[in-house]
């Protein structure tokens, strides 16, 4: 569903996508992402190139979740990661997640993922694109 000028998935019948496991919703106007909860099966989940501004309702695929793709959209804030295992969900296989092009500023949002133990790699930076976080001192050490 890549391209589709979604603003938000409301009125999608997310149910019926209950089994998949790759989901694609990239380049549209969602700014929200509550819906997804649903589906709890969804191990890589792209949803780069939208409005979004705040990570939220996960919560029922986290538990199969390895790749998360939030790149290009407007997030500031980390914190839902480290609400979610404060309320004792579990994100036992995340092993990826990019954030590349966001509006993450500060070092204290990347302390939020310290409960995911699986979390090999976070994206905050590509070639021409990055986080204001980027340019701090220090950020490459």
């Amino acid at each position: 569903m890549h391209c589709e000028n979604f603003c938000n998935i409301n009125g999608i019948q997310i149910k019926m996508f209950q089994p998949i496991i790759e989901l694609n919703l990239s380049s549209n106007n969602l700014s929200e992402i509550g819906e997804l909860s649903v589906l709890k099966h969804i191990r890589n989940l792209n949803l780069s190139c939208n409005k979004i501004t705040q990570i939220q309702g996960l919560d029922g695929m986290i538990g199969s979740l390895r790749r998360l793709v939030l790149s290009h959209n407007r997030i500031a804030s980390l914190q839902y990661f480290a609400t979610i295992i404060q309320n004792g969900q579990s994100a036992p296989h995340l092993a990826t997640i990019d954030l590349n092009d966001n509006y993450i500023s500060g070092m204290q949002q990347v302390r939020h993922f310290r409960p995911i133990i699986s979390l090999k790699e976070v994206i905050f930076q590509m070639s021409n694109s990055s986080n204001p976080i980027c340019d701090l001192q220090g950020y490459n050490d």
